[in-house]
């Protein structure tokens, strides 16, 4: 994804947590490196209320704890789709 979706992110997060002591725009920083490569929807999971780290964790989450959950995170659309794509030239076989 990008830099700045994972900036939002980690504001979005940061908001929730308003009497946390962390120092916000070098925490920003660092957390948007280690999550800027995670799919948008692990990111926006990830900052849910209801099944997100601000719906689980009752103090501001590090950086590792971000990257596991979206590392964890399965996106319910990709869970539908086949476990094998079969290629044009199986499907010509099998015929």
């Amino acid at each position: 994804m990008s830099r700045t979706q994972a900036i939002q992110s980690i504001i979005t997060i940061l908001l929730a947590y308003p009497d946390s002591k962390v120092d916000r725009e070098p925490f920003i920083k660092l957390a948007a490196v280690g999550l800027e490569d995670y799919s948008g929807a692990s990111l926006n999971a990830m900052c849910c209320p209801k099944r997100g780290l601000i719906a689980t964790s009752k103090f501001m989450p590090s950086i590792a704890e971000m990257r596991q959950f979206c590392k964890t995170y399965v996106d319910p659309m990709l869970v539908a789709l086949p476990q094998k794509i079969e290629q044009p030239v199986d499907l010509l076989k099998s015929l």
